[in-house]
């Protein structure tokens, strides 16, 4: 024991130097553990990434697997594919399973339809023969046609005016066995057809086959009461021709007419000529119902208005202007015009007249001839014009 002592008391504190040879044996061994811990860690990587591929290849053919080749897949892709078997002539085919496929005519064809198969196999099936269908050939004739039944005659209306064409249509093929009976009157659907209603009032109508009445209509024929009455008022205020009709209807339209020019609408209206002479008067009449008929009159006027205007004049004897002016209340505008086209003179005012003077110290002499024109505007709005030549004469008292 106190040899040991001895011993470790010699050796204590003793520290061998670490000379270069050791330094390069450690770094040696570091340098080998290092590699070899690399080494395994790609091992073990490549170990890990070739697992999960072996596992995931598993499970891609697994699943394939058991969705192509399960039973109920294949059973029912079969049941959806009809098979159709050809057409056998004269010849038996071969058993397949328990069914079996015989072509009775060449003209057949057979068609196989799936039914339910056994829990042993999911390839069986069993035929079922079609009959094909056989359709039964028309009863009616090729050449026949057949049409609905059409009434032999139709009257489009019962209400006419005077002057039209009755409206109906009739069936042609029976057409040649009607006729009609019209006021007593007998004729042909032919004749009906182009006959103009003239005269108003009711009528019957009997639609006759063969001699015998098979229809009865009651036609109302109408036509608006037109005449016209005038009467003339020689008033020298306002001299005018009064016209009127002579029967007044509700709900009627009037338009009358002088020589053709619309001038009123109502019932009445009067008007005033401004030369003599002959003139026609028109009435058109428009019932409610829409017939239309016209009356005329001609009307003789043996004195023109024209504003009862004198045609020669004496300035030394008084003022002029044109006693149809002097109306109270009478619009109008009044000129007065030398022969060369210069206006000499104008006035709107029934009281101011003409004297007579040309300017402001010149005056119209035995012999010199004017012009005038009056536009007077009636009772109605409209605008009438009237106008003759004025001779100037001294000697007239």
């Amino acid at each position: 024991m106190q040899a040991n002592k001895n011993i470790n008391n010699l050796f204590n504190g003793f520290e061998k130097e670490f000379g270069k040879g050791d330094w390069n044996g450690i770094e040696s061994r570091v340098l080998d553990n290092n590699r070899k811990f690399i080494q395994n860690k790609s091992k073990f990587k490549i170990g890990v990434f070739t697992g999960l591929a072996a596992c995931l290849a598993l499970g891609l053919i697994h699943f394939n697997t058991s969705t192509f080749n399960s039973p109920k897949q294949v059973e029912r892709a079969e049941q959806n594919t009809p098979k159709v078997s050809p057409v056998v002539e004269n010849k038996q085919l071969s058993e397949t399973n328990e069914n079996e496929l015989i072509a009775e005519k060449p003209s057949k064809m057979e068609i196989d339809v799936p039914i339910e198969k056994s829990a042993k196999s999911s390839n069986s099936f069993q035929s079922k023969k079609l009959e094909p269908v056989i359709r039964k050939e028309s009863q009616v004739p090729v050449n026949e046609t057949v049409s609905p039944d059409l009434p032999k005659f139709v009257l489009h209306k019962t209400t006419y005016c005077v002057g039209e064409k009755p409206s109906f249509i009739s069936d042609y093929a029976s057409s040649r066995d009607l006729s009609v009976k019209w006021n007593n009157e007998i004729m042909t659907i032919e004749q009906f057809k182009q006959m103009k209603l003239s005269s108003a009032g009711t009528i019957e109508l009997k639609v006759l086959e063969n001699d015998k009445v098979i229809q009865e209509h009651i036609v109302v024929c109408q036509s608006p009461e037109v005449g016209i009455n005038y009467k003339k008022n020689y008033n020298i205020d306002n001299p005018y021709v009064q016209f009127n009709a002579m029967k007044v209807a509700e709900n009627t339209n009037y338009d009358w007419y002088v020589d053709g020019e619309p001038i009123a609408t109502a019932d009445k209206f009067e008007y005033t000529f401004a030369s003599k002479g002959i003139y026609k008067i028109k009435m058109v009449v428009r019932s409610s119902s829409g017939c239309m008929d016209s009356s005329f009159k001609t009307v003789r006027i043996l004195r023109g208005y024209n504003l009862m205007a004198t045609t020669v004049y004496n300035p030394e004897v008084g003022k002029w202007l044109p006693l149809g002016l002097k109306k109270e209340g009478l619009a109008f505008k009044l000129r007065i015009i030398d022969q060369e086209g210069h206006t000499i003179f104008t006035s709107n005012n029934a009281k101011d007249e003409w004297d007579g003077s040309i300017s402001e110290n010149n005056h119209a002499v035995n012999g010199d001839l004017f012009y005038w024109v009056a536009q007077v505007t009636d009772s109605n709005g409209k605008i009438n014009e009237y106008g003759n030549s004025l001779l100037i004469n001294s000697k007239l008292e």
